[in-house]
């Protein structure tokens, strides 16, 4: 169906529509939640990038950022194949948004043309210096390309266009971009092209940067809050001819400190890693896949997209489905009702798992069941439970072993001390999922990170959160490839650790040796299989040597350590090391 295109102006006072927009009905902070409202990564930033944060936190917090943001802009422009004076770095996109505005729309009558629909920031950076607003309504949930040529033609100061559009997920190709840049061409308005999620569509899609890379005169903004998961550092930058962006630099001289220190130290680690952005554009791509396959099955259908997010229409008042996602599921998602689409929810892309467990979420709340011979895994997730036979194997493994003590394990107690009570609880949950004989360490990294997805989004099942535990048992592997349990463990450490999470890896020939006698291989099991749980105080034993592990331990449990004489000698021996270290002592 094609919208009307009548053009809506007004001068509107829009500052109170991104708070009512932004606003989540619950935080969404405490375990359980699942917060696909705002299109946040749920693969974080690059490897290293949470630790230079800390690093430059610890070293220049008193300290203000460079004002110039020289070695920022020369990263930046090289990344994105482009000279020093054409970028302008921002407190995110929204505020380079709101600086284009102060620049482009400070002379009297001066007009805003956009689309209506999408991103809130844009009318209310626009009202925020009294410019006239004309909402142009999209077309077949698309921009409506023609008409805000037409509006440059018409005049307008400053068009802004998302690219991929919030919240609609449409694309533009390269003869729509050609057509807003002739449009600009034949008038003295600015074309700004926010191209926040283009990072979720690839390269074949760059047609506004590669313009703007060929010579062409308008601005294109990209964010590292989305795709790079630094959306708490806020910074995006502005990219452009180096007149427009020296115009606004100019406005943002008002505010000389914009980015701070940890900001710039994160998108620098971030693009000296590009291989990150690949892996989470093809990640997102086959969850949103998977994602609009679920949705269809229970009967909702999805708008096609490009970016980290679909376009739901649901039945009934979508408000009130948001609402019963939120107190009924701990699922939050945006209605979009406050943009002008009442009956539809923007679904941030989660990983499979989270995708699995939003939809069937919605499935429950509109009280509704997958189709027949719908081509969907719900509620079927890569894990399943364990057969009779592992079940059987792995309870006497776990009882026998893991649970009593051992002549050689350098202490007297079990050799996990938690499992019993874990078990005792109802706590400890084991589950099975297949390697192929062709997969390799990528599936497993896929495994890994969808099992941590798993337990952190589900809620704990007792008051003491420390004993839940989650073992995932790969079927498929053989003596051949059980080394790859150990591979895996390696590269993932970092990340769960990061995450607060610790992981142990066994397998029948496992060398991990134990904490306190290093001549024992403390993780052989009959099963190769990967364990997942919180971390606890006493895993100083096995993150005090390196710096970024130690900091996430401290983080967590230093406050302990401020009463020493109730502290097991040991534990205080090795914090004192794990700070030493981290402190750039060493050992020797």
């Amino acid at each position: 169906m094609t919208t009307d295109t009548t053009a809506t102006t007004a001068t509107t006072d829009a500052a109170a529509t991104p708070g009512s927009f932004f606003r989540s009905a619950d935080p969404g902070e405490g375990p359980g939640w699942l917060r696909l409202h705002l299109n946040e990564s749920p693969y974080g930033p690059p490897a290293g990038t949470a630790e230079a944060v800390s690093e430059e936190a610890d070293s220049h917090l008193p300290h203000y950022p460079d004002s110039e943001y020289t070695a920022v802009r020369e990263a930046l422009a090289a990344h994105f194949g482009v000279t020093p004076d054409m970028v302008l770095p921002g407190n995110g996109v929204d505020e380079l948004v709101l600086l284009t505005s102060l620049t482009f729309l400070r002379e009297p009558g001066a007009r805003v043309a956009l689309t209506e629909s999408t991103f809130p920031g844009y009318a209310a950076s626009a009202a925020a210096v009294g410019a006239t607003v004309s909402t142009l309504p999209l077309r077949d949930r698309a921009v409506p390309v023609a008409d805000l040529a037409d509006a440059l033609r018409d005049g307008a100061d400053l068009a802004f266009v998302c690219n991929p559009l919030n919240p609609t997920g449409s694309v533009l190709g390269a003869e729509d971009v050609r057509q807003l840049l002739a449009a600009r061409e034949e008038s003295p308005g600015v074309l700004v092209l926010d191209e926040a999620y283009l990072d979720f569509a690839g390269p074949e899609h760059e047609h506004g940067l590669a313009a703007v890379r060929a010579g062409a005169d308008a601005l294109v903004l990209r964010t590292f809050s989305k795709a790079w998961g630094l959306a708490s550092v806020r910074i995006g930058c502005l990219i452009g001819p180096p007149e427009l962006v020296a115009r606004c630099a100019r406005t943002a001289g008002a505010l000389p400190f914009r980015v701070s220190r940890p900001a710039q130290r994160a998108v620098l680690r971030a693009v000296a890693e590009p291989g990150h952005l690949e892996r989470v554009r093809d990640q997102t791509a086959r969850a949103r896949e998977h994602l609009v396959k679920n949705l269809e099955a229970i009967g909702v259908p999805a708008s096609p997209s490009h970016a980290n997010f679909v376009m739901a229409d649901v039945p009934g008042d979508s408000a009130r489905v948001a609402a019963r996602l939120a107190s009924e599921h701990q699922v939050l998602v945006r209605d979009l009702s406050p943009l002008g689409l009442p009956g539809s929810l923007r679904i941030t892309v989660g990983t499979p798992h989270q995708v699995e467990r939003c939809v069937a979420a919605l499935a429950a709340v509109l009280g509704v069941e997958p189709r027949a011979g719908a081509e969907v895994t719900l509620p079927q997730p890569p894990f399943q439970l364990l057969t009779e036979a592992q079940e059987a194997v792995l309870s006497a493994w776990l009882d026998d072993y893991i649970s009593a003590p051992h002549p050689e394990l350098g202490r007297e107690d079990a050799v996990c001390p938690f499992v019993r009570p874990a078990i005792r609880a109802g706590a400890l949950r084991k589950v099975r999922c297949h390697v192929g004989p062709d997969d390799g360490l990528s599936r497993m990294e896929t495994l890994v990170h969808r099992a941590m997805d798993v337990f952190e989004t589900t809620p704990p099942t007792t008051r003491n959160a420390s004993l839940d535990s989650l073992i995932v048992v790969f079927d498929g592997l053989t003596r051949e490839t059980w080394p790859l349990v150990d591979e895996v463990h390696g590269v993932m450490k970092d990340i769960s650790v990061e995450r607060g999470l610790m992981l142990g890896q066994m397998h029948p020939e496992c060398e991990a040796p134990a904490s306190r006698n290093p001549l024992f291989p403390v993780n052989r099991s009959p099963l190769p299989l990967i364990a997942v749980r919180r971390m606890a105080f006493h895993d100083i034993l096995f993150l005090y040597h390196r710096p970024d592990w130690f900091a996430q331990y401290r983080k967590r449990f230093g406050h302990h350590y401020t009463a020493p004489s109730k502290v097991d000698p040991v534990f205080l021996q090795l914090f004192d090391l794990g700070a030493l270290l981290a402190a750039g002592g060493s050992l020797v």
